[in-house]
């Protein structure tokens, strides 16, 4: 379990270890290929860069409400496919025609 230093806050923290920089050191670090691992030391070693406190909850903020959006957007797209589905099977059986 990874826990924030004092004045590190979690929320921007959890967005960075998923952030390009991160994974990049991550993917450098991995053995394994049936089961890839990391070592704690290795971890322990990563090299995290974060600005003062008050600017990363900003950052954290902005990247929540991304997905938050994000979120919405994905259920919206799930709804849409639901109907195409939908309406290709009535298309499909002719209880719906396209008029031309």
């Amino acid at each position: 379990m990874l826990s924030p230093k004092k004045g590190v806050c979690g929320s921007y923290l959890y967005h960075y270890l998923f952030g390009a920089h991160i994974t990049g050191q991550i993917n450098a670090l991995v053995v394994g290929t049936n089961y890839p691992a990391i070592n704690s030391s290795d971890v322990a070693g990563l090299l995290i860069y974060y600005p003062e406190c008050e600017e990363q909850e900003k950052i954290a903020e902005i990247l929540n409400n991304c997905d938050s959006i994000l979120s919405v957007l994905q259920q919206k797209l799930e709804g849409l496919k639901q109907e195409k589905k939908a309406l290709m099977q009535q298309l499909l059986t002719g209880k719906r025609r396209v008029k031309v």
